[in-house]
């Protein structure tokens, strides 16, 4: 067989939040363990080493 395209994906998400919320719920770890990552060593913030 022969692969004659790269491969690629492709995904999406609709979310009923406001943009703030989603922000925070992304830079925040007490948040974004939650139901995403199971650690993190700190906020999401410029300039910031963080772990995940």
């Amino acid at each position: 067989m022969d692969i004659r395209e790269k491969p690629f994906a492709e995904a999406g998400m609709l979310i009923r939040r406001p943009v703030a919320d989603v922000f925070e719920a992304i830079v925040d770890p007490a948040i974004t363990t939650k139901f995403w990552f199971t650690h993190g060593s700190g906020r999401l913030d410029s300039g910031k080493q963080v772990l995940w």
